[in-house]
């Protein structure tokens, strides 16, 4: 599909693109750049900030409070490893 600097033309592709899985959409992105001839339109595209990505939830202190359950003789000495301990 090739764009020129139409916005009408425009708005068809973006939903063209939208309609597509990740890897078709950035293949048929990066043709469409290829035959923009409009040098400001293709300069105007190529400044457009990156879509920053959702960061994952911060870590919460005392999220898993009460579900990790520590054994009572934790801190014994295991019987394999008594002929190294002094």
């Amino acid at each position: 599909m090739k764009g020129g600097g139409h916005s009408g033309a425009s708005s068809v592709f973006l939903l063209y693109l939208y309609s597509m899985d990740i890897n078709s959409t950035k293949l048929e992105l990066f043709d469409w750049l290829l035959h923009i001839k409009d040098e400001k339109l293709l300069k105007k595209i190529l400044s457009l900030k990156k879509v920053e990505e959702k960061q994952p939830d911060q870590p919460v202190f005392g999220r898993l409070k009460g579900q990790i359950k520590i054994a009572d003789d934790f801190d014994e000495p295991l019987e394999g490893f008594k002929e190294y301990m002094p």
